[in-house]
């Protein structure tokens, strides 16, 4: 129910949806990953903002990482345009909007506040968070949150087999 957790969600949009350029060069132009996302989590206590990718071989994990670095720096370094900002806040209020389209997932997302915050209420404040939003609010946060020195990077990967059809490596036959 914050202004910086609305800014986080924006942030988020702002580096790893479809539109955004770290996604294009990423996934689209260089084809290095087929996933990326990243997120901050709604929790009643501080959490961590999550980066996740998958990227089509070992080799590129650096310029993955170097490209990360390059779009987050840019946000740290100038404040994002304001019809940039304003494109990114409607898209998730429309989106928001559209996702309550059955009961179900109306339910769900009254039991998310209800559960961060005790209100369920607290649903009908949450756009009011995002107007709020600014370029400033984006450029500060971006600075507390991505700091080299509080991130921590795993890499998992694994050797690819010489499998066959039904999955065994075809030695001993």
């Amino acid at each position: 129910d914050s202004v910086e957790t609305a800014a986080l969600d924006v942030l988020s949009q702002l580096l790893f949806s479809e539109s955004a350029p770290l996604y294009q060069k990423l996934v689209v132009d260089e084809q290095w990953v087929d996933f990326v996302q990243g997120s901050y989590t709604d929790h009643r206590d501080p959490y961590l903002f999550t980066i996740y990718c998958r990227i089509k071989s070992e080799e590129l994990v650096p310029k993955v990482q170097a490209a990360i670095d390059q779009h987050i720096q840019e946000l740290q370094s100038r404040p994002v345009e304001e019809i940039r900002l304003e494109r990114i806040k409607s898209h998730l209020r429309y989106s928001f909007a559209a996702g309550l389209d059955s009961p179900g997932s109306v339910a769900l997302t009254i039991a998310h506040y209800l559960n961060l915050t005790g209100d369920p209420t607290t649903v009908n404040r949450v756009f009011e968070q995002y107007q709020k939003v600014t370029p400033a609010d984006i450029q500060r946060l971006a600075n507390e949150v991505f700091q080299r020195d509080k991130q921590t990077v795993v890499a998992l990967s694994h050797e690819a087999s010489a499998a066959g059809d039904d999955g065994t490596s075809g030695e001993g036959r």
